[in-house]
């Protein structure tokens, strides 16, 4: 018998919400945290946070909030839990950091975020559930927990993070061996902050590939990654393949001159 057809989900069977989100707090948002904070993976919080005990706090999550107003108090519970965990854990993580180690403090939370967004978009699924979200029009678990991220952390520290990655880019460009999968899951995160502005159902973590995909040619859904990263990209390559023209004209004859220029 699915837990949504259960007798427990009569109306009569509803908890109040006082009651329930302590027990999220207790048995559920703790203990993750706690997780997180030991730097663990997806298995070692599904080992933390046992299905016998994921069961209980779905069954009482959904049970409080069988009512729209009910569920107001929940989804608040849930947004300020995510902003909470961000101001309390990641931004003082990065403000210990600059340069290289920033933005691989930086990598690493963005892929903790992820994380930690889908456990609890599990956690509080019962708010994402479809009759409910088309009734309310309100934004997803994981789309709260995207954009708590975007400005809480990446609006405030992008500036340093672009500074840091042109570098490893020009670094790249000058023959030097860096880490490209760092380069890579820090564009990843500026074309997700993107999509979070402009779509409010964003569901599993395992779909934000095939959205990022659909919205590649939005206008909307790309313009973090095309305003706070590509126009500073080419700014900065304009910049500086006009002073090694410079240099070239000055110390190179012409035939070395328009051999460079060509490449």
């Amino acid at each position: 018998e699915s837990v949504a057809s259960s007798d427990a989900f009569r109306d009569d069977n509803a908890v109040p919400v006082s009651e329930v989100l302590p027990c999220l707090d207790e048995w559920g948002i703790d203990l993750l945290n706690q997780a997180m904070e030991l730097g663990v993976d997806q298995f070692a919080v599904r080992r933390t946070i046992s299905q016998k005990l994921f069961a209980s706090i779905y069954t009482l999550g959904y049970r409080a909030t069988m009512r729209d107003e009910d569920s107001v108090q929940v989804v608040e519970h849930h947004r300020r839990h995510i902003h909470s965990y961000l101001v309390d854990h990641v931004v003082p993580a990065l403000e210990r950091k600059s340069g290289e180690s920033l933005l691989r403090e930086f990598s690493r939370r963005w892929t903790d975020h992820l994380l930690y967004s889908e456990w609890m978009r599990k956690l509080y699924q019962y708010l994402d559930r479809s009759d409910r979200f088309a009734s309310t029009q309100r934004e997803t678990t994981m789309t709260t927990a995207m954009r708590a991220f975007k400005e809480t952390v990446f609006d405030a520290k992008k500036g340093d993070i672009n500074t840091t990655l042109l570098g490893f880019i020009n670094r790249e460009r000058d023959g030097e061996d860096v880490d490209s999968d760092l380069i890579r899951n820090v564009v990843h995160m500026y074309r997700v902050m993107g999509l979070a502005v402009v779509k409010q159902d964003l569901r599993a973590r395992s779909t934000l590939a095939r959205r990022l995909a659909e919205a590649s040619n939005d206008p909307d859904a790309v313009r973090v990654y095309v305003d706070d990263l590509e126009s500073h990209y080419v700014r900065d390559a304009r910049a500086r393949y006009a002073r090694e023209a410079e240099s070239w004209q000055t110390t190179d004859d012409v035939p070395t001159f328009l051999v460079k220029v060509e490449q």
